[in-house]
């Protein structure tokens, strides 16, 4: 049983976890009011999932992401806000979503969020790249999510990998202007219908010639670069979300 680990100062937020996590079952979790308490539980016991708040009064500037990420932890962080110098400052953190506090303290989508990333590790997305580098930003984002990632650098590869993982519901394709790409899109619209098998490209320009004709030979989706972890992850659940 995975187990979770929320870090809130406030002990009605606490409660209200509390709560929820007696409910669901499928969790196990354990509740800290600061960055010190956070700190031992860590040392102590291995989390699958954290919920933290990134502003602590023992920890003012986010320092709890910092923590978790050394534990290996990628956390959902619960926040009244989210501005421009946050973001800038934790772009290279470990953060698999942002919450936005509402009025009424958003607990449940918290917990629901944590329900589909612990879903997502039945979900296969197959990558479809021939540069090592981006691939790996790609691969290092969907894992904290918890898919399965395939990939692929050749046409070829991606049909065996397809073969063999029939439930596979997620293509990546980052040849997008290249001619290969069209064949990938065009064979697997042969056996595999956007019902069973999405197809998302990534292009560096928005190239209308090179993207009409991906979207007229099946593809479903595409993303041009450079775009944030927040529209990708948008982007990856909406067409998950159009699956049969």
């Amino acid at each position: 049983m995975p187990k979770v680990l929320v870090v809130q100062e406030s002990a009605i937020v606490r409660g209200v976890f509390e709560k929820i996590f007696e409910q669901h079952t499928l969790f196990e979790y354990e509740l800290a009011d600061s960055y010190e308490k956070a700190k031992t539980l860590l040392k102590s016991q291995t989390f699958e999932y954290a919920i933290i708040e990134r502003l602590l009064a023992d920890a003012p500037k986010g320092e709890i992401i910092a923590l978790c990420n050394k534990y290996d932890l990628a956390p959902i962080v619960f926040t009244d806000s989210i501005d421009e110098a946050f973001f800038e400052s934790f772009e290279g953190a470990n953060i698999v979503d942002y919450v936005i506090k509402q009025k009424y303290n958003n607990v449940t989508s918290v917990v629901k969020k944590l329900m589909q990333i612990e879903a997502n590790k039945e979900s296969k997305v197959l990558i479809v790249n021939s540069e090592g580098l981006f691939s790996k930003y790609l691969v290092q984002n969907l894992m904290l999510h918890n898919f399965r990632v395939f990939e692929a650098k050749s046409a070829n590869e991606s049909y065996q990998i397809l073969e063999k993982n029939p439930d596979i519901s997620l293509l990546i394709l980052d040849k997008s202007t290249s001619k290969e790409s069209f064949e990938i899109v065009a064979n697997i619209r042969r056996f595999k219908s956007s019902d069973e098998l999405r197809i998302l490209a990534i292009a560096d320009e928005s190239n209308s010639y090179s993207i009409s004709n991906l979207l007229h030979n099946g593809m479903d989706d595409y993303l041009i670069r450079p775009f944030s972890r927040t529209e990708f992850y948008v982007r990856i659940y909406q067409n998950i979300k159009n699956l049969r």
